[in-house]
């Protein structure tokens, strides 16, 4: 969790991270991204790949074809909230919008970045 509480602390205080961090812990359900199990990571790594098979199909199969698991590139995206996979300014945009829409909104910015790279593999 060091890239999201960094994130926070470049704009509050310490004590203020915190209780940010605890926040989204229990109010945005982010314990069950770093949960034994990892069961929320899982379970938004299990809808992007569905969302690739049923829209992307070319590139779902590409990905099996080469043998590249979404969890080699994706597990980064999910537990650092896209913290140190896109630019600075991005990120803090992503972020607002997580907190207005919820979690669900990084599987559709991580199908958002495969889509725009699928000509590369149809």
């Amino acid at each position: 969790m060091g890239p999201l509480a960094a994130m926070l602390l470049c704009y509050v205080a310490p004590e203020r991270a915190y209780a940010a961090m605890v926040h989204l812990h229990d109010a945005y359900n982010m314990h069950s991204i770093f949960a034994p199990g990892f069961p929320g990571l899982l379970e938004s790594i299990y809808v992007q790949e569905r969302i690739m098979a049923q829209f992307m199909p070319p590139v779902y199969a590409a990905f099996k074809k080469h043998m590249v698991s979404t969890t080699s590139y994706a597990t980064k995206w999910y537990i650092t909230l896209f913290a140190n996979s896109v630019p600075f300014q991005t990120s803090l945009r992503l972020w607002d919008a997580f907190l207005l829409e919820g979690q669900d909104l990084f599987v559709i910015v991580a199908i958002a970045i495969i889509w725009s790279y699928r000509g590369m593999y149809a």
